[in-house]
């Protein structure tokens, strides 16, 4: 297991999205792979008796995958709880299924909010006085030559 990279590419998409979500799959006896579960299709508002949060998981996500081979590949993939629960997915109430705490990762940062945020409206104004001030220097430009 090559460690760094993943708890690089974790800590990445805790910064970008706020929260990171994965299922433990076991693939062998003293093996396992870690399936990434889109954060669009996944929150957390529970936590299990020692304090980690238990995911709960959009089975719509499966919807937009178009293509039935491809879906029923994908839908492979994942632990039977998720399997079965989009088989049956017309007879439940809900469309959100609770990934069980001892396959479940979930790393939330802070309040789950990604953590450059509160710069986005900056930029955005930032951006937009850039280019009031390009339209200002055209304007000049265009009276010197007349």
């Amino acid at each position: 297991m090559n460690t760094i990279t993943i708890l690089s590419d974790w800590a990445r998409k805790i910064l970008i999205n706020g929260c990171y979500y994965g299922i433990i799959l076991k693939t062998g006896k003293n093996e396992f792979a870690v399936l990434d579960l889109p954060v669009e299709y996944c929150t957390t508002r529970y936590k299990d008796f020692q304090g980690n949060d238990i995911i709960e998981f959009d089975i719509s996500y499966f919807d937009t995958i178009m293509d039935i081979t491809e879906r029923n590949s994908v839908l492979k993939m994942y632990p039977d709880v998720v399997y079965k629960a989009y088989r049956k997915k017309d007879k439940l109430k809900s469309k959100w299924v609770i990934i069980p705490g001892n396959i479940g990762i979930c790393f939330p940062m802070m309040d789950g909010r990604p953590f450059f945020l509160n710069v986005i409206p900056s930029t955005i104004q930032y951006d937009e006085a850039v280019d009031t001030e390009l339209e200002k220097d055209k304007e000049e430009i265009r009276k010197i030559l007349v």
